[in-house]
C-alpha cells in the first residue's frame, strides 16, 4: 500500500490480492484529488508494476452526486 501511495501521491482506498494475467499481485486503488488510480504491486518485491487511471470509478456524467 505504501509503494502505491508514494507512486501516485495519494491515499489508498481499497486493496486486493488477485490474479492478474497469470500473476498474483496487490491491486490497490489510490485516490488523488479527483482521480482514481489503479496500481498493481508485485507481492514479492514490493515494486509497482503498473499505475493507470481507473476510468470506471469516475463520474459518469449522469449522476451529479458521484
Amino acid at each position: 500500500v505504501a509503494a502505491a501511495e508514494q507512486t501516485v501521491g495519494g491515499k489508498a482506498s481499497r486493496a486486493e490480492y488477485e490474479l492478474h494475467k497469470g500473476q498474483w499481485v496487490f491491486d490497490i486503488e489510490v485516490v488523488k484529488d479527483r482521480k482514481v488510480m489503479d496500481v498493481k504491486v508485485d507481492p514479492t518485491s514490493g515494486k509497482v508494476i503498473a499505475a493507470v487511471e481507473d476510468k470506471a470509478d469516475h463520474d459518469d456524467g449522469e449522476d451529479k452526486d458521484d
